[in-house]
């Protein structure tokens, strides 16, 4: 027997209705600096944000599997796995390295949307 194919959904969507409950206009909306697919762990390069634009990233994250993740940029947010709706979470900026990192199971599938919030 074959196995099941779990359909992950981007995040991207729940981003856009989190900003419209918030009031935000779709043109408003600051643009993603880490938008990515992948499987296992892994860390990105954020790029250097204004603090007068930003005070933190907000992430979205969908992943596959009966697990969690931690998404770690300075503090660290995490949460249990969800195929079809982005858990969400915002970390302030500090004095981090530049580099976010997602901890998902090796063989866990994901989507990361990364915006300034």
């Amino acid at each position: 027997m074959p196995a099941e194919t779990v359909r992950l959904s981007d995040p991207q969507a729940d981003y856009w209705a989190a900003a419209q409950s918030d009031g935000v206009e779709a043109a408003r909306l600051p643009d993603p600096i880490v938008h990515h697919r992948g499987t296992g762990p892994a860390g990105f390069r954020l790029p250097a944000l204004d603090l007068a634009d930003a005070s933190g990233i907000r992430i979205f994250v969908t992943c596959t599997g009966d697990a969690d993740f931690r998404a770690t940029f300075g503090s660290s947010y995490s949460g249990a796995c969800t195929p079809d709706g982005a858990s969400s979470g915002t970390l302030p900026l500090g004095a981090e390295s530049g580099i976010l990192t997602l901890d998902v199971p090796q063989e866990s599938e994901y989507w990361l949307l990364v915006v300034p919030s």
